[in-house]
């Protein structure tokens, strides 16, 4: 699990998949692992806002009228 957390990337959504996998992955790894489930790194909204505006070459504020820096989720792409 620590290694998830330090690592992050593909160690992180590894290890997120494993804690699912209670037919093949012995139950006590599944419990340590679920956790990650709901722990997934925070990033900042001037990070977010930064690559926004870097990949899509323009400025947050051009594109959405009402953008509230506050998550009220998190969604993972499976």
């Amino acid at each position: 699990m620590y290694l998830a957390l330090n690592c992050g990337g593909i160690y992180f959504k590894a290890s997120q998949y494993m804690g699912t996998l209670e037919n093949i992955v012995p139950k006590p790894y599944c419990t340590t692992l679920r956790v990650l489930q709901d722990k997934a790194p925070y990033i900042s909204f001037e990070e977010i806002k930064i690559t926004y505006e870097k990949d899509h070459n323009c400025k947050l504020e051009d594109v959405f009228d009402d953008f509230d820096p506050v998550p009220i989720g998190a969604a993972s792409l499976a």
